[in-house]
């Protein structure tokens, strides 16, 4: 990987989505079958790296593909779940959802409940950090 990559450092970039298709025969489409496709595109090679093809039982998850350690995974709203995101990181992985604001439970570095908008109005710095979860 190059190491003029800006932000990244020459971490590999990933983006998942997943996408359906109607199931073909009279059957599936009178019961609206459907198969899910899951994908992850490495960005910086322009290649998808892991395709899994399911049914419309299996949700779009943010650890359905394997880590690997150091990597940056971009999601949409769909991958917005707390639990597994935890997973990815834990594993050395690092997330970024596409999402609105209010649709993230907001904690602080404690399991507190934490006002991000009031944090934001209160902080008087150019950058504001703070621990949450």
């Amino acid at each position: 990987r190059s190491s003029d990559l800006g932000l990244a450092k020459g971490r590999l970039i990933r983006i998942l989505d997943a996408t359906a298709v109607a199931k073909a025969g009279a059957y599936e489409k009178k019961n609206n079958g459907l198969w899910r496709m899951h994908c992850a595109f490495e960005l910086e090679r322009e290649q998808f790296d892991f395709i899994e093809i399911t049914d419309q039982s299996e949700a779009e998850l943010i650890d359905r593909v394997p880590v690997v350690p150091g990597e940056i995974r971009i999601g949409d709203r769909a991958y917005l779940q707390a639990e597994r995101i935890a997973k990815v990181m834990a594993q050395g992985g690092d997330v970024f959802v596409r999402a609105s604001w209010k649709n993230a439970r907001w904690l602080d570095a404690n399991g507190r409940a934490f006002d991000l908008i009031g944090y934001l109005e209160n902080c008087r710095e150019e950058v504001c950090e703070t621990p949450a979860r």
